[in-house]
């Protein structure tokens, strides 16, 4: 009778252990997404930063690659990682955007990542904080800045560093984001001629037609 006991709690801690390590975390960011006083402050896309590796539904995951007074240029991430800020754009017909992920939470006080080639110029916030420095973030599915005034940061959203862009530079008054899903990759460079890659269209700003985009032949459709 005690070693079936012993064997029961023994089995028992194991499932517990094991469902320890596979609990699954779950996040939903409603669309449109509001702030604290309803107002609407997205609908297209926004920014999110988890403790956890999240996979996403009803949205793709991009990082920043190039940014410039005129137009910043975002690349979809195939391998979210924990407590690394990103920018999600919602895909066509979704309502909701799902984030989940599998084990524990690890949370980190400042979560950050490199943006535009700028180590640690996306920065990621788990609480409301008010920022005392010149900042761009993305609201009202666009792209802003503080000018240096104070804002609050709100949980679980991200913010780039002013850092990003050299001091005295003014944004245009409608920044023209970008968004580059690569879905396929043609064969690899054969002397002098270049890869090719596919780009859907969704929620990307460029027209079909050919471009060339860090060295390659892109054909959007």
């Amino acid at each position: 009778m005690k070693k079936l006991l012993l064997s029961t709690l023994s089995l028992m801690v194991s499932l517990s252990a094991l469902a320890q390590t596979k609990s699954v975390q779950n996040f939903v960011r409603e669309m449109p997404c509001t702030d604290d006083l309803g107002q609407v402050i997205a609908t297209q896309m926004g920014t999110i930063v988890l403790p956890y590796a999240p996979m996403v539904e009803g949205a793709t995951l991009y990082e920043l690659k190039s940014a410039s007074a005129t137009e910043w240029v975002f690349s979809a991430v195939a391998n979210p990682q924990a407590n690394t800020p990103y920018v999600f754009v919602v895909n066509e017909g979704a309502t909701d955007v799902y984030f989940y992920g599998e084990g524990a939470a690890d949370m980190q006080a400042a979560p950050v990542a490199s943006a535009a080639g700028v180590e640690g110029a996306f920065v990621g916030s788990y609480k409301r904080q008010v920022i005392r420095k010149k900042i761009y973030y993305i609201s009202n599915d666009r792209l802003n800045t503080n000018d240096d005034r104070l804002v609050m940061s709100t949980p679980y959203r991200a913010y780039f560093d002013g850092s990003i862009l050299p001091d005295g530079t003014e944004l245009a008054e409608d920044v023209k984001l970008t968004f580059i899903n690569t879905l396929e990759t043609g064969l690899e460079n054969v002397g002098k001629q270049q890869s090719a890659i596919t780009i859907s269209t969704q929620n990307i700003s460029l027209q079909p037609g050919t471009y060339t985009i860090n060295g390659q032949k892109a054909e959007v459709k």
